[in-house]
């Protein structure tokens, strides 16, 4: 279980190459706009100094669809 748990895990979660400014963050699959939720969308999420967009319901993407995640890094002038 705690296998299996951690596989699906990393198939719903998107690596940012950067720490993101969230206020920036737009998420798109399939040229489908996502919104930030929990329950039917993306949560942001921090996991050993990697930033990560991780997907929530309906909105974890099928294993065909194109992801797109547009950010400004923090700190970005």
């Amino acid at each position: 279980a705690n296998i299996k748990a951690r596989i699906i895990d990393r198939i719903t979660a998107y690596r940012l190459k950067d720490a993101p400014n969230k206020a920036t963050i737009r998420v798109s699959i399939g040229g489908r706009t996502i919104s930030e939720s929990p329950l039917d969308g993306w949560t942001l999420e921090l996991d050993n100094s990697v930033y990560f967009i991780k997907f929530h319901g309906a909105a974890i993407p099928q294993a065909d669809e194109a992801i797109s995640v547009d950010y400004t890094p923090a700190g970005a002038a």
